[in-house]
C-alpha cells in the first residue's frame, strides 16, 4: 500500500539524520488545521491577567483515509487522540541561537502504522 504524510502546519517540516542534514522535507500545504479557542477572562494573579481557555472543534482536518498521516500541531493532535493518522515532530533540533533546524523524526502517538 502506498502511504503519503501531509504537512498541515504553516511552516515547512524538516527530518534532520544523525548529523543535522536534512534527509526529508514537508513544505506546507494549503488548508492549515485548527482547533477553535474560548477564552474568558477569569480575574488577575499578582497583577497579571489571567484566562481560562476551553478548545472546541477542529477545522480543516479531512477524514482518516488508511495510508494517509497529516502532520499536525501537538495541541490538534491532544484533541482528537482517536486519530491513527496524526503526526507530531519529535526530537526538535535547534541552532545555536535557539531557532529551529528541524527534527529528528514525527511521533504517531499510541497506534501502529497502518
Amino acid at each position: 500500500m502506498k502511504q503519503k504524510i501531509i504537512n498541515k502546519v504553516p511552516h515547512a517540516i524538516y527530518i534532520l539524520n544523525d548529523n543535522n542534514q536534512i534527509v526529508k522535507s514537508f513544505p506546507k500545504s494549503s488548508g492549515m488545521v485548527r482547533i477553535e479557542e474560548h477564552s474568558t477572562d477569569i480575574g488577575h494573579i499578582c497583577n497579571v491577567p489571567i484566562s481560562s481557555t476551553v478548545w472546541g472543534k477542529v477545522d480543516e482536518l479531512p477524514a482518516s483515509v488508511r495510508g494517509i498521516y497529516y502532520i499536525v500541531s501537538q495541541l490538534v493532535k491532544n484533541a482528537l487522540p482517536e486519530r491513527p493518522d496524526l503526526l507530531v515532530p519529535r526530537e526538535i533540533v535547534r541552532d545555536t541561537e535557539g531557532n529551529i533546524l528541524g527534527c529528528k523524526r514525527l511521533d504517531l502517538g499510541n497506534f501502529n502504522i497502518y
